[in-house]
C-alpha cells in the first residue's frame, strides 16, 4: 500500500493528480502493480494529453495520404508491437538504422525501458547528431521525462533541424527500478503509441479516406483480408464515417483501463500467484522455465529478475515443440485467445507442469495453472464505423502489468526462501 501511495504522491507533483483507485485491495504485488496501472490510466484520461495527439495525428495522416510511410523505432519490442499488428496499419514498417526518411514519412520512437542501454535499437545519439537521415520526417518520441536522461535528450535535440516537427510525448512515469515502475514504463509508452495510432485512423476518416487496418489473422477471413491490403495505409472504400478528434483515442484508453481492472476484480490474482509458485518451484529444483509468447511486446521486451535465472524465453507459439524439454522443467505459455491444448499436452508428457495465460476457456488439470486475461476476442479494441474489423490492439497494454505481476510474485517467493533463519 505504501508503494502505491508514494507513487501517487510523486505523480501529484507533476501535471497529474488523482485519487488512488478504490476498487482494488493492494495486498500483494499483483494488486499494487495493477493499482498503479489504473492510477496512470485515470491520470492520462483526466489530462490534456489526449487532445494534444490530434494535431500530430493530422500531420501524419496527411503524409500517409501523400504516399509516405509510418515507421516505428526505439526499443525493438516497441517496433514489434506496431509491425504487422492486428488492428494496426498494414503499411507500418520498423525503422532500419541508416535508412534516410523522406519529407512525407513519419516516425514514432518508443522507449519501453527508460534506462536499458542495451536494448535501444535507435540510439539517442541518432537524434542529437548532425546528419539528415531522420530529420525530414515528422517525428514523435514517447518516453518518461521523469528520467533525467530522457529529459536531457529533450534538451539535446535541436527542433530547428526537424522542419516537419519533433514532438516529445512525456509518459510521466516516475524514475525507479521497482516492478511498478518497470511495468508502467512499458505500459505507458505502448498506450500512448496506440492512442496516437487511433488518432491517425480518425484523422484519415475526417479526410474522407479509408484506413488500411489489419484484421487478426485468427478472425474469420482475416488472412485473406490482410493479403488484400498489405503494405498500404489507405484503401479505396468502403467509406468510413468521420470520427471526431479525440474520440477514438479516448475510447481506446478507456477500454484498456476496463480490461486491466477486470483482471484483478475477476479474481485472477490468485491463479497468477499459483503460477508464480510453479515458476519458483521450477527454479529451486534446477529446472528450466520454457517461455513461449504469442504477443508482441515481451518477446524481446520482457525484464526478468535475477532470481529467475532459469527462465528461458524460447520463442513464438508457432516455433514450439517439446524437443529439449526435461522432466524437471516447466512450460510457461503466455498466450493470446484460445487455450493451447496441443502445446500443453505434448509438453506435459515430459515436463513437470505448466502455467498458461489466455483469454479463452481452459480445462481443469492439476498440473496446469491457467490465468484468464481480459482483452476481447480478436484483440482490437475500438470500432471504426463502416470498417469491417475493429482497430487498435489492447493485449500488449493489458498483458504488461500481468507479466510484471508474475515476475514480482515469483521473485518474492524466491527471496523469502533465500532469507537466513533468525
Amino acid at each position: 500500500m505504501r508503494i502505491v501511495l508514494v507513487m501517487l504522491a510523486l505523480w501529484a507533483k507533476g501535471a497529474y493528480a488523482v485519487d488512488e483507485p478504490r476498487a482494488l485491495q493492494p495486498d500483494g504485488a499483483t494488486e499494487r502493480i495493477h493499482a498503479c496501472a489504473l492510477a496512470w490510466m485515470d491520470q492520462y484520461l483526466a489530462s490534456d494529453d489526449l487532445a494534444g495527439l490530434g494535431p500530430i495525428a493530422e500531420g501524419i495522416a496527411k503524409r500517409l495520404v501523400a504516399g509516405g510511410t509510418l515507421y516505428v523505432g526505439g526499443d525493438p519490442s516497441f517496433s514489434d508491437e506496431f509491425d504487422g499488428r492486428a488492428g494496426g496499419f498494414a503499411g507500418t514498417k520498423p525503422l532500419i538504422i541508416g535508412k534516410a526518411l523522406g519529407a512525407q514519412d513519419a516516425l514514432i520512437i518508443g522507449l519501453l525501458n527508460q534506462n536499458d542501454k542495451g536494448s535501444h535499437f535507435l540510439r539517442p545519439g541518432n537524434l542529437g547528431e548532425n546528419n539528415n537521415t531522420l530529420t525530414k520526417a515528422l517525428t514523435v518520441h514517447v518516453g518518461s521525462h521523469r528520467w533525467p536522461q530522457v529529459a536531457r535528450l529533450a534538451e539535446a535535440v535541436d527542433p530547428a533541424r526537424w522542419p516537419a516537427g519533433f514532438h516529445m510525448l512525456d509518459t510521466r512515469v516516475p524514475e525507479g527500478a521497482g516492478w511498478e515502475n518497470v511495468s508502467l514504463s512499458q505500459m505507458a509508452s505502448v498506450v500512448i503509441g496506440h492512442a496516437l495510432e487511433a488518432e491517425i485512423i480518425a484523422a484519415l476518416s475526417r479526410q474522407g479516406k479509408t484506413p488500411a487496418i489489419f484484421a487478426s489473422c485468427l478472425a474469420p477471413g482475416g488472412n485473406e483480408y490482410n493479403d488484400s491490403i498489405m503494405n498500404r495505409f489507405v484503401i479505396p472504400g468502403p467509406p468510413v464515417e468521420a470520427i471526431p478528434a479525440g474520440a477514438l483515442s479516448r475510447a481506446y484508453v478507456t477500454t484498456c483501463r476496463r480490461q486491466i481492472a477486470a483482471f484483478v476484480t475477476s479474481g485472477q490474482a490468485r491463479p497468477l500467484r499459483q503460477a508464480a509458485r510453479r515458476l519458483a518451484d521450477c527454479q529451486r529444483r534446477a529446472g528450466v522455465i520454457w517461455t513461449i509468447f504469442v504477443g508482441h511486446v515481451h518477446m524481446r521486451g520482457a525484464i526478468i529478475p535475477d532470481e529467475l535465472s532459469r527462465l528461458f524465453i524460447y520463442g513464438r507459439e508457432w516455433q514450439w515443440s517439446p524437443r529439449g524439454i526435461h522432466p524437471e522443467d516447466t512450460l510457461l505459455y503466455v498466450g493470446y485467445l484460445d487455450y493451447p491444448k496441443a502445446a500443453v499436452e505434448g509438453s506435459l508428457k515430459i515436463c513437470t507442469d505448466a502455467a498458461v495465460l489466455v483469454v479463452g476457456d481452459c480445462p481443469l488439470d492439476e498440473r496446469v495453472t491457467t490465468i484468464r486475461s481480459c482483452w476481447e476476442r480478436w484483440d482490437s479494441a475500438v470500432t471504426v464505423p463502416g470498417y469491417p474489423y475493429q482497430a487498435v490492439a489492447s493485449s500488449g497494454v493489458v498483458q504488461t502489468p500481468q507479466w510484471y505481476s508474475l515476475m514480482a510474485e515469483a521473485q518474492a517467493l524466491l527471496k523469502d526462501v533465500a532469507k537466513p533463519a533468525p
